[in-house]
């Protein structure tokens, strides 16, 4: 990702998706249970992320390159960026999961399944725009780090109208036809109880989405502490 070497990254993730997805279906057709789902992510997981390594050990010119060092130039600027971002993780991590032990917590198992199910579906008006627009990062940084601030604009709206419009044309059509998504999916009974809930998250999901361009610019252009501090507000 830091030689913004994308093209190999999205080859080395779709070809893990589709092992994945093929795996499963093959071990639920021979009758294999969680278990065996489970250990086929984890097996796919580590052979995709062996994949990158190697192909980062080329980009770096070989396996020296990841012997620990210290510089203390570089040192202070990774860090100076860094404990922002990992800040951001954590929030997003904590955030992922806080809802999902207050629902289980102050409700029951059955309102979590609902939850978790609709949050799968609806995320997806966030997460397709946000992979799509991922290149936006490395974009901005190069562009800030040149002083080309009328490109940097003019890209930022045009980009940031894109994915409003991208998440719409997802976000829309979920919301519309709820009902009869869940019923082909998950059955009547589902659909009965989720559909509310299901356009509840689709509308919020389609409201984050707009956070997507600002969040990798702020990033880009050097301000990730400005980030953080908007997800952990937003978290509280």
């Amino acid at each position: 990702l830091g030689f913004s070497r994308y093209e190999w990254i999205s080859k080395i993730d779709m070809v893990g998706g589709l092992l994945v997805i093929g795996s499963q279906t093959l071990l639920l057709q021979a009758g294999h249970g969680l278990v065996a789902l489970t250990t086929c992510v984890a097996v796919v997981s580590a052979a995709t992320t062996l994949s990158k390594l190697f192909l980062a050990i080329g980009l770096v010119g070989g396996v020296h390159a990841f012997v620990p060092c210290f510089y203390r130039e570089q040192t202070r600027a990774l860090l100076t960026f860094s404990c922002f971002s990992w800040l951001q993780s954590i929030n997003q991590i904590l955030g992922a999961q806080a809802d999902r032990l207050l629902i289980a917590g102050l409700l029951n198992t059955q309102a979590l399944s609902y939850y978790v199910v609709c949050t799968r579906a609806a995320s997806l008006v966030q997460i397709i725009p946000a992979r799509a627009t991922s290149f936006i990062f490395p974009f901005a940084s190069e562009q800030h780090a040149a002083g080309h601030f009328l490109q940097l604009r003019k890209a930022y709206f045009f980009a940031q109208n894109s994915t409003i419009v991208l998440s719409l044309i997802l976000a829309v059509p979920l919301f519309l036809y709820a009902p009869s998504i869940l019923t082909l999916w998950l059955g009547e009974s589902v659909a009965a109880n989720a559909t509310t809930l299901l356009r509840i998250l689709v509308v919020t999901y389609s409201l984050l989405a707009g956070s997507i361009l600002p969040f990798y610019y702020l990033n880009g252009t050097g301000m990730p502490g400005l980030n953080a501090a908007f997800g952990w507000a937003g978290s509280i």
